[in-house]
Formats: C-alpha cells, sequence, structure tokens
C-alpha cells in the first residue's frame, strides 16, 4: 500500500509577492552539489506549474499528515467541504489574514560540514476565524490519518523529486497533529531554507493585512523540509 504526505494549505497571489522577494535574499541556493543533495530550498509562483528539487509554494499551512493514496480523493473533498463553509463566513465577516514580522525559523536539520539549515518565516496572527478555520480542518480530516510503521515508510510519502533529508521531515510530519496544532498552532509562511545566520534586527517588514476569503485552499504533495512541493 502507498502513502502520501499531505499538507492542506492556503496560498494566493498577494502571498508570493511578499514572500518570493525575501525568499530570494534570504535563502539564496548555494552550490550545485547542495542542491543536487535536496539541501537548497526556496520559493516560486504559483504560476509554475511544475517545481524542481530545491524549490516549493508560498503557503500557509492548516494541517499535514500521512495518509493512504486511495483515499487523497476523499481527503481533497472534505478539505474543500470545510474550506466552503469557512470562506463564506470569512467573507460576509470581512476577516483579514495578517503577517505580522520575520522570524529566523527553527534549526531543522545540519550540513555535512555541521552548518545549521533554518527556516525562516514571516508570521501570521492567530486569529479566531483562522483558529476555527484551523480547528475544523483538523476535526474532518483526522479520521484519514495513517500510522507509519518505520520511520523509511514515512520517507516513502514524499514526493520523488523532494524527499525528506533525513528525519527530521518526516518527524514534523508524524507530529502535526499531537505537536504542532491547536494551541500549538503557530501558522505562517516559510520563506526557505538558509545556512546563514539572519539578524531580524536589520531587516524590515512591513505589516499586511489581506482578506482571507481571497486564499485559495489546496491540498499538496509534500517535499523536503515538509514543502509545498506539488499541487494535487
Amino acid at each position: 500500500m502507498s502513502f502520501i504526505g499531505v499538507k492542506i494549505v492556503l496560498v494566493c497571489n498577494a502571498f508570493d509577492k511578499v514572500a518570493i522577494p525575501l525568499s530570494c535574499s534570504l535563502c539564496p541556493h548555494g552550490d550545485s552539489d547542495a542542491a543536487e543533495n535536496n539541501i537548497d530550498y526556496r520559493l516560486e509562483s504559483l504560476s509554475k506549474k511544475k517545481l524542481q528539487t530545491g524549490y516549493g509554494y508560498v503557503h500557509c499551512t492548516l494541517v499535514q499528515l500521512c495518509i493512504r493514496a486511495t483515499e487523497l480523493t476523499d481527503v481533497k473533498e472534505a478539505a474543500r467541504k470545510v474550506w466552503n463553509v469557512h470562506r463564506e463566513a470569512a467573507e460576509e465577516s470581512k476577516e483579514k489574514l495578517e503577517l505580522t514580522d520575520i522570524h529566523p525559523g527553527p534549526v531543522f536539520g545540519t550540513t555535512a560540514t555541521e552548518k545549521e539549515i533554518r527556516l525562516p518565516y514571516i508570521a501570521i496572527t492567530r486569529t479566531d476565524a483562522l483558529m476555527a478555520l484551523h480547528s475544523d480542518m483538523l476535526e474532518k480530516i483526522k479520521p484519514f490519518q495513517v500510522k507509519l510503521s518505520s520511520m523509511n515508510v514515512g520517507k516513502s510519502a514524499f514526493h520523488n523529486s523532494s524527499p525528506a533529508d533525513g528525519n527530521a521531515s518526516v518527524e514534523c510530519m508524524i507530529d502535526f497533529y499531537e505537536k504542532n496544532s491547536l494551541e500549538n498552532y503557530s501558522p505562517h509562511l516559510t520563506l526557505g531554507s538558509t545556512q546563514d545566520p539572519i539578524d531580524t534586527n536589520l531587516l524590515y517588514f512591513q505589516k499586511l493585512k489581506l482578506p482571507l476569503h481571497t486564499c485559495a485552499l489546496m491540498v499538496s504533495h509534500m517535499g523536503n523540509y515538509c514543502s509545498c512541493f506539488e499541487l494535487l
């Protein structure tokens, strides 16, 4: 039986306009060896229909998990139903998503030369509307979650063109419900990966608010660093 690591995410062109320039400056691609080893990660526009290794789409994660490949259509339909309800409510109440500031991000691993790999991100405010969407999506999608028998099985669920580099990505996928949801949910836009130190005091970011209902909901096949690699 085959499995797919999926992310249910919000995407929009406004995310691209804000995040991609920052990704290019904060997360530059290294040498060719780094790209070939799947270490680099930078953002790409939604207009790009097929991504190369080392890229991902700008997104705000609502849920991520591993599912049976045979249940993908059911997952997409369940997610669509949840989003339709919340999108309509958000449009009526004029709910906003607020992008606030840049964070250096967590350490997601180390290179062969022991350099830390960080995933800087733009933080998003935990509004009542966003938390309600996140909570409802968790509940409706949880029945599709599968428990994995080994780390290797977990790695097999990632996209072949952006395989999990080490165990950190697999652990992040497996642990989302337990460690990164509800009170631990931290909505954000990951900017990519970098091995360079980031001093946020030297960065200027102007807060941005955008209508929640203008986002689109997508289900994606997960890539390395739990990136949004292929829209399904």
